[in-house]
């Protein structure tokens, strides 16, 4: 895969084609390094997680807390975040518009886009709900803090994600309950929790403060993209596939210039077909040791992929990474599918 993709970055110094806007050489160069690296990073992850144990739901919980932090300072001081978190990252035309009042002020934590910062809260949220054997209240504990993290960031396809992998989640635990008796008990508890929360938003002024505070910017979004398929997406695809040539779809260019949100067309027409299958294969398949709970997680990511690129957010995509290569390497992965074999 990267000497194909050596090869469309070299492409890139005789690619004169039409597109959205044109990758320097030196951009074309530095992505390539940059996605080498990161793709180092995963076997890196993967050999460490097969020859060390280690119980990474705490670096987790702590991620979603220090995220949520982030978030309140944000909420509570916008201003002065904006110009903290301008000056770490002042590649970041986001806060730069709302600086110079141009656009409503979305938190994107430390990173560039809200949108990225949504998938990825939502990603690691299903992760932990999936894969660790917490009491239900650290659980809830951590879904209240993503979710607020995720109103922060006016995300729609990001809150509507996170909606959905709640609603898998517990309909999982419902099949669960069923196929191997989970106490009845603990069924009850998650629907007083449920309850609980619907009840407390519904009956307190609590639901007043969401509605002015978050629901509201939500809503201007949604309208501001009613005649906007998926908020350009549809549009971008129409501009991608007429961008795209069979020549480009083989070799590719070496060229972001392609699409402006979708991961695919964005990474066949960087670095053509072949890149892109050994790209997909190699992040988004399950493998065999892979359970269902060891999976699933991955849907937040592919949606952020799909919808928004994110993989241009390289923070994202070490996290995505590191959860990729501890799903699939992790020594509890083997040491369970060993216990089955000396079962049987």
């Amino acid at each position: 895969m990267l000497f194909v993709m050596l090869i469309s970055t070299l492409s890139n110094l005789f690619y004169t084609g039409d597109v959205v806007f044109e990758t320097s050489f030196g951009t074309a160069i530095k992505r390539l390094m940059q996605y080498s690296l990161s793709f180092g990073l995963y076997f890196f992850y993967k050999d460490y997680f097969k020859n060390n144990s280690i119980d990474v739901s705490k670096i987790l919980f702590i991620f979603i807390f220090y995220v949520a932090l982030f978030a309140f300072f944000y909420k509570s001081f916008p201003l002065q975040y904006a110009t903290y978190k301008y000056y770490l990252t002042p590649s970041d035309n986001h806060t730069m518009r709302y600086l110079a009042n141009m656009v409503l002020y979305r938190f994107n934590y430390l990173w560039v886009d809200p949108n990225n910062v949504a998938y990825c809260i939502g990603g690691v949220s299903m992760w932990y709900l999936f894969n660790v054997k917490e009491r239900m209240l650290k659980k809830t504990i951590l879904l209240v803090l993503s979710t607020y993290i995720i109103l922060c960031t006016q995300s729609i396809g990001g809150l509507i994600t996170l909606v959905i992998c709640v609603a898998i989640y517990f309909i999982y635990l419902l099949i669960k309950s069923f196929k191997f008796k989970i106490k009845p008990k603990t069924v009850f508890v998650c629907l007083l929790i449920i309850v609980g929360l619907l009840s407390i938003y519904k009956f307190s002024s609590i639901s007043d403060y969401v509605e002015q505070n978050y629901l509201v910017n939500l809503r201007m979004r949604k309208n501001y993209y009613t005649n906007i398929t998926m908020g350009g997406r549809g549009e971008d695809i129409v501009k991608s596939l007429n961008y795209l040539n069979p020549i480009l779809i083989i070799s590719g260019s070496g060229n972001e210039g392609f699409s402006y949100e979708i991961g695919h067309f964005y990474w066949i027409g960087m670095y053509g077909l072949i890149s892109y299958l050994i790209f997909i294969w190699i992040i988004f398949r399950k493998q065999k040791q892979q359970s269902f709970e060891r999976y699933i997680w991955i849907m937040p990511f592919f949606i952020g992929f799909t919808l928004n690129i994110a993989i241009g957010e390289f923070k994202w995509l070490a996290i995505l990474f590191f959860l990729l290569a501890f799903s699939r390497w992790s020594m509890d992965n083997f040491e369970k599918e060993s216990e089955v074999k000396d079962d049987a």
